[in-house]
């Protein structure tokens, strides 16, 4: 269902974009979109580390400091290729930034194309509601609830072992579950599956191909398994939590606000590449990663004034903390209702046989 907005001009949001582009003209920018100094040289320092320990781990013995040091690159470079499929990364250079996000998006396995309608078009302006493919609430992975607007099914009972299990093999999975695009009779689709196979290939599964069989597992295992762990982790953690969900969407309510209220942040610039500002991003999607980070003082001191909660966790630890406490919530709170309605209706039924 369509859903409705206020855009007032005294409101929230209105009074935040306001502030955000008189401080914008106050210093000059002229490319919104353009990333600053710190994130390219982010950039550039992983394309190296990622090229460099992806070379160690495919041609030599295995080490646990280089595959570490590859699943940080690839963190990073993931949170930036987010970063390029919203076009903030390198808009000067439109065919090298959609180039380096299409390659980035196969660490998850994301086809760009498609990720970019699901995610810029329906989970950005319509976060945490049934608009929100995020949510899953079409159960398309159906031992998944992350949101009670899911009804409860015993197969959401064990959340932490189907969450990690689904992350450490995503991408495998969703080259495997695409694959019947090669039958299609569009080419650009056949072509788009060929490009994840050979990306699933080329930037996951080398090592097998080059190294003994248990060291080039492990090798995996803690390099590309890992780091697709963690990314789902972390695009979950900002809007699958207790605070994140508290308010369920009212018909009318301020957009930023709603925004606001169904995002969470984390502290983790050296790691995320770009994915800890969740709550600036989404209110103004179209700023760099360097300017998410020179606005937010701006969205805080807007929040504080019009009573809108800002929530921030202080480490990424805590940030998952919230996520698995909620994910265990929905997963069990479900069956200990059903428990106590089975039994009152035991009970019920026991009184009316007296």
């Amino acid at each position: 269902s369509p859903k409705e907005y206020a855009f007032e001009s005294d409101g929230f949001y209105m009074t935040l974009r306001r502030r955000v582009q008189q401080r914008l003209e106050e210093q000059q920018i002229t490319s919104v979109r353009q990333a600053g100094p710190p994130e390219i040289g982010k950039w550039s320092f992983n394309v190296m580390l990622f090229a460099w320990s992806w070379w160690r781990i495919v041609f030599y013995d295995f080490s646990m400091a280089v595959c570490l040091c590859n699943f940080f690159s690839r963190m990073v470079l993931t949170g930036q290729a987010h970063e390029g499929m919203h076009t903030i990364l390198f808009p000067n250079m439109p065919e090298a930034q959609r180039f380096f996000s299409r390659v980035g998006l196969q660490f998850p396995s994301f086809p760009h194309d498609w990720w970019h309608l699901e995610h810029a078009l329906a989970h950005h302006p319509h976060t945490n509601t049934d608009l929100d493919p995020d949510l899953d609430l079409e159960q398309k992975i159906p031992v998944w609830r992350l949101s009670d607007q899911t009804p409860w099914s015993p197969l959401h009972t064990w959340p932490l072992l189907t969450h990690n299990l689904i992350g450490l093999w995503m991408p495998t999975a969703n080259v495997l579950l695409r694959s019947s695009e090669l039958l299609l009779p569009f080419a650009v689709l056949r072509h788009e599956i060929v490009f994840a196979w050979v990306c699933l290939l080329l930037l996951h599964w080398l090592p097998l191909f080059t190294r003994p069989l248990m060291p080039a597992l492990k090798a995996v295992f803690f390099s590309s398994m890992l780091c697709s762990l963690l990314t789902l982790h972390a695009f979950h953690a900002n809007h699958v939590t207790p605070s994140a969900q508290e308010v369920p969407f009212q018909p009318g309510v301020d957009w930023g606000e709603h925004q606001v209220r169904t995002t969470a942040n984390f502290d983790a610039w050296i790691l995320s590449g770009g994915l800890d500002l969740q709550i600036e991003h989404h209110l103004f999607p179209m700023l760099s990663y360097t300017l998410q980070r020179e606005v937010k003082p701006i969205v805080m001191e807007t929040c504080k004034e019009f009573g809108v909660p800002y929530y921030s966790s202080t480490s990424t630890l805590s940030h998952f903390h919230s996520l698995f406490s909620h994910l265990i919530a929905l997963g069990w709170d479900g069956a200990a209702w059903q428990t106590e309605d089975v039994n009152m209706a035991r009970g019920n039924s026991s009184r009316a046989e007296m």
